[in-house]
């Protein structure tokens, strides 16, 4: 499985089984409850696009830095509070290549990015 979309659906929780998926490249789990991203994020080496906006999240795992395929990270509409020196440096670089990879990928095919109104 490449992509997973649980959007709009309550969830209070991300299964921890979802970080098991190694070839998973799209992951939607924006508009639920969601309070925790986990740790075992780190497993999901190929992730390209990680929408978890507007939930409850506060924290961002440090783990998530071994995505290094992730090119578009939306957590807009989340308490999330960026302090630690290497997560800004890691959030910036995505950001900084966020516009190329869109460009260059996403708006090729209009199934990826539905419903979506600001990528970072």
């Amino acid at each position: 499985m490449t992509k997973f979309n649980c959007s709009g659906n309550q969830i209070q929780k991300i299964p921890k089984e979802i970080c098991k998926l190694k070839q998973l490249e799209i992951f939607e789990c924006s508009d639920n409850q969601i309070q925790k991203i986990p740790k075992e994020i780190n497993n999901l080496t190929q992730l390209k696009k990680f929408n978890c906006g507007n939930n409850k999240i506060t924290k961002i795992p440090n783990e998530i830095i071994n995505c290094v395929n992730l090119k578009i990270f939306n957590y807009e509409k989340n308490g999330i509070v960026i302090e630690q020196q290497q997560m800004k440096k890691y959030i910036n670089k995505i950001h900084q290549s966020q516009q190329k990879y869109v460009d260059a990928e996403l708006f090729t095919d209009n199934t990826i990015l539905p419903g979506c109104h600001k990528l970072f």
